[in-house]
């Protein structure tokens, strides 16, 4: 069944299914406009429908309460189990929680003695800029 109809077939099944069988029958008429697999597949889902059959509305989670631990768990895994989100692995990127710690910890130390290095340089490139603009200045001065 493609979309447009699957959707159709719920609609109608949606506003019929709380009538009585008399209304039911009439909206039925109005609706399908004589497309009788229409009318036979609501009557099929009518046919087949107890109170058990629907999810009531409070038990649809809205897009607030779905946690990102819902989203990711795998279904048949234990709760407590979850996969990685697939938008890393397609950058090439692990998430941090996949790294082990030690690893981590080395590309934290890493890091740090890269920053320390680049601003040594840094500090030591400013401070030979500025004794050479001081020596300019003095020797100016003392030539007058």
């Amino acid at each position: 069944m493609d979309p447009k109809r699957h959707r159709q077939v719920g609609e109608l099944f949606d506003a019929v299914v709380d009538l009585e069988e008399e209304a039911r029958c009439h909206y039925l008429d109005s609706a399908c406009h004589g497309d009788e697999a229409l009318r036979a597949e609501v009557e099929s889902l009518l046919k087949h429908h107890n109170e058990r059959t629907l999810i009531p509305q409070a038990a649809i989670p809205t897009q607030a309460s779905v946690s990102l631990k819902t989203l990711v768990s795998r279904p048949g895994k234990r709760e407590g189990k979850s996969r990685p989100l697939r938008r890393w692995w397609l950058l090439g990127v692990k998430p941090l929680a996949t790294i082990p710690p030690r690893y981590l910890l080395a590309m934290v130390v890493g890091l740090t003695l890269i920053l320390a290095l680049l601003g040594w340089w840094v500090h030591r490139g400013i401070e030979r800029s500025l004794r050479q603009s001081l020596k300019k200045q003095l020797n100016t001065v003392l030539r007058v």
